[in-house]
């Protein structure tokens, strides 16, 4: 049996930025606004691969 998991994807900002469109302070007024759920590690800053799929369903309605 394979007890082994997946670890999430996580991307840097720069990915996020060109999936989205949105420039670097667009992109900090969406995740201080909480309409993007980020992950910090130490002072990087990471979004999942799940969040930024629900992002980005999120604007096209």
């Amino acid at each position: 049996m394979d007890t082994t998991t997946s670890l999430p994807t996580l991307h840097r900002l720069p990915v996020v930025m060109a999936r989205t469109g949105l420039s670097k302070s667009g992109l900090y007024r969406v995740i201080n606004a909480g309409q993007l759920k980020v992950i910090k590690i130490g002072r990087s800053v990471r979004v999942s691969e799940s969040e930024l799929g629900r992002f980005i369903e999120s604007l096209e309605q």
